[in-house]
């Protein structure tokens, strides 16, 4: 094959030779590009809406609709490509695979899609883990049910504090034990400040635990009961235990990073009352204890909600790419 700048094309049977014009060379290689990137835009096109569609379900939005461009040839590629079928979930797997391979090259050449796709993510992850706390709410678990729960879903006993905490260990031990080798202490979660390695401790009960007694105590107040009380002295036990050990524990675990400045110690019982006398009464009880942060199941709910809100928002507000 000869690309010629001078002859026109031609063809040499006995020399097995095919000459062609630069000028039809260049003809052909702009149609082929031409049809490549019309390709390319279809393929694009139909590969936002797929993966939309995909997370759609999760997040509670419609599904979308490829819109058909006007050029014949990257229409007829769009529909093709739509009668194609679906997603399975080795296609979902194989999607996620090939998205977080190729994240750094995406965040170069289109930033402002893989962006898009973060939060609808994010998005989606979050509504997924509201609904899945939803109807936990509703089933009655135990506390070890909890537990786990917690300990799979970190995010959630992140948000009791108005500063950025990571979890550090379940079920972790903060010292006491006798010698008989029987009375260790152990608290639900250990969890630590982001930033300056401050730790906090997280005694879990369950959202039927009860707050108040249900008797009135006097004057239309309500006094804490027993079990709350019980689990605010526990975790109190806790923390004094966790101090007197500190050095030692953070010497045999080498998490050095740990520190005990001010250990926080939060209790995560029951649900608010309805009543407006009980609700007086429980935030009387809860702050005025200066050591120990109450929450409620339903208030980490809402705290959960608030969070997908601010996100939709958010993603909502950002102007269309």
């Amino acid at each position: 094959l000869v690309i010629s700048s001078t002859q026109t094309s031609n063809y040499d049977a006995d020399n097995r030779i095919f000459t062609l014009s630069q000028r039809e060379f260049n003809d052909a290689r702009k149609s082929m590009d031409r049809i490549t990137a019309q390709a390319r835009n279809a393929a694009s096109d139909v590969k936002d809406v797929i993966v939309y569609n995909a997370l759609a379900p999760v997040v509670a939005k419609k599904d979308k609709q490829v819109r058909l461009r006007k050029n014949p040839t990257t229409k007829r590629f769009q529909q093709v490509l739509m009668n194609s079928s679906g997603l399975d979930e080795e296609d979902h797997a194989a999607l996620v695979e090939m998205v977080t391979s190729d994240a750094t090259r995406i965040a170069r050449s289109q930033p402002e899609k893989l962006s898009a796709l973060r939060d609808e993510v994010q998005l989606a992850t979050l509504d997924a883990l509201i609904v899945e706390y939803e109807t936990m709410l509703s089933e009655g678990h135990n506390e070890s049910d909890w537990q786990n729960f917690f300990q799979d879903q970190p995010l959630l006993l992140s948000m009791a504090f108005g500063y950025p905490i990571i979890q550090v260990e379940g079920h972790a031990s903060v010292g006491g034990r006798k010698i008989s080798g029987f009375g260790e202490k152990i608290a639900d979660f250990l969890y630590q400040n982001g930033q300056t390695g401050n730790v906090a401790l997280f005694e879990i009960k369950t959202p039927s635990s009860p707050l108040l007694e249900t008797r009135e105590y006097r004057g239309g107040l309500h006094a804490a009961h027993k079990e709350l009380s019980g689990s605010v002295s526990q975790i109190l036990d806790q923390r004094y235990q966790l101090q007197l050990h500190f050095a030692s524990k953070i010497a045999a675990s080498e998490m050095f990073a740990l520190k005990s400045y001010a250990i926080d110690c939060c209790v995560v019982s029951g649900t608010l009352p309805t009543e407006k006398v009980k609700q007086k009464s429980l935030e009387l009880i809860r702050h005025n204890s200066k050591d120990v942060t109450i929450i409620t199941y339903d208030e980490l709910l809402i705290k959960l909600k608030q969070l997908s809100q601010f996100l939709a928002a958010d993603k909502e507000s950002k102007p269309a790419k």
